[in-house]
């Protein structure tokens, strides 16, 4: 896929006179929404999100300001929450567990159910993982599917060296042979493969990517949090159109992933293309949560489980914690209001919007 010369420049013309990110002030009209760039398809829809108009107007007249702050990782954006910067998030399963151990947060809608993957040089299997350096990304979905891997051939943490890094450093930190493996979710595995076919997929786990609301948002506004949800559903609704529509999303959201990664990413785009039609519209447009994640022997269940027997999650935590923090009444709500809510009524700014 060929991108002009004109679009990159633009890029970093304005990455370069980016002031400094952060969040609105913390008064109840201020509204955080914490994103990942770096993550797909989260960052094609917050960039989405962000562009929408009725959204947009909705909140004016409800007086209500709203920035979308850019992370690298869940663990961030949960440290944000919980210090009340933000109110809505979109992070990966063990960020998202992480806070429903905390009682604090609904989840109401699935971004995406795909694979994360532990990619290696001179690795071919997990076993051969012992001894080895592994860049990873702390307390994240990927670092969940490492662990849990290590644990199924009689490994764990300790029979490895972890070394915590960014998301957007792994890859060149595995070529410059400063670690000997990565874990990661996508699109790094897939932007590494495409430009190192010599790598080699060690493991794939399964990983799930949420919307979070704090249950304080829900209890203050409940018209403003099925307001976010329609938004929400009319981004994934408009990728669905079009190929055109999943391109412009991923053109909007690499703005801010090039600043991120403080880097070109000449491979993003291709791969944020075709990750979000694999994992986000394909074959159908995603959204609400499946029921299997709402059963004892589904894989959140399962994962809360490790999680607890790892020490990352309170032990004496009942699991239908997990079940009470899932909201599946609301979108649903929300999606059979197609007209009322304008679920495909689509009105985005091609501008950048205002820089967080």
């Amino acid at each position: 896929m060929k991108v002009a010369k004109s679009f990159w420049w633009m890029i970093w013309v304005w990455v370069a006179l980016m002031p400094g990110k952060g969040f609105p002030a913390e008064a109840a009209n201020a509204l955080g929404i914490a994103t990942q760039p770096m993550a797909v398809p989260i960052g094609p829809i917050t960039a989405i999100m962000a562009r929408d108009q009725r959204l947009l107007a909705q909140l004016r007249e409800k007086g209500v300001e709203v920035k979308f702050t850019p992370f690298t990782k869940g663990s961030d954006i949960n440290k944000a929450v919980l210090s009340g910067k933000a109110d809505v998030a979109f992070v990966g399963d063990v960020p998202a567990l992480e806070m429903v151990a905390t009682g604090k947060i609904r989840l109401p809608a699935m971004v995406k159910m795909a694979f994360a993957s532990v990619v290696a040089r001179d690795v071919l299997k997990v076993e051969q993982l012992k001894g080895k350096r592994i860049a990873n990304a702390l307390n994240s979905s990927s670092h969940q599917i490492l662990l849990a891997a290590l644990h199924q051939v009689g490994l764990s943490q300790e029979d490895v060296t972890l070394v915590n890094m960014e998301v957007g450093e792994m890859e060149q930190a595995l070529a410059e042979a400063k670690v000997d493996a990565f874990a990661a979710w996508e699109p790094t595995p897939s932007m590494a493969l495409a430009r190192h076919p010599h790598y080699f997929v060690v493991h794939r786990g399964l990983s799930f990517s949420f919307l979070y609301v704090t249950k304080a948002l829900v209890e203050r506004d409940a018209d403003l949090y099925r307001l976010i949800l329609a938004s929400f559903l009319r981004a994934i609704y408009w990728l669905g159109e079009s190929e055109d529509n999943v391109q412009q999303a991923c053109q909007w959201n690499l703005v801010q992933a090039a600043q991120l990664s403080k880097e070109p990413m000449p491979v993003f785009l291709s791969q944020c293309v075709d990750i979000t039609r694999r994992d986000l519209i394909s074959p159908a447009p995603q959204g609400r949560i499946p029921p299997v994640l709402l059963t004892e022997e589904g894989p959140m269940a399962q994962k809360f489980l490790f999680l607890q027997h790892m020490g990352k999650i309170p032990k004496e935590l009942p699991l239908q914690n997990l079940f009470d923090a899932f909201d599946t009444k609301t979108l649903e709500s929300v999606a059979a209001d197609d007209k009322g809510f304008g679920l495909r009524e689509y009105h985005y700014s091609h501008a950048e919007p205002l820089p967080p």
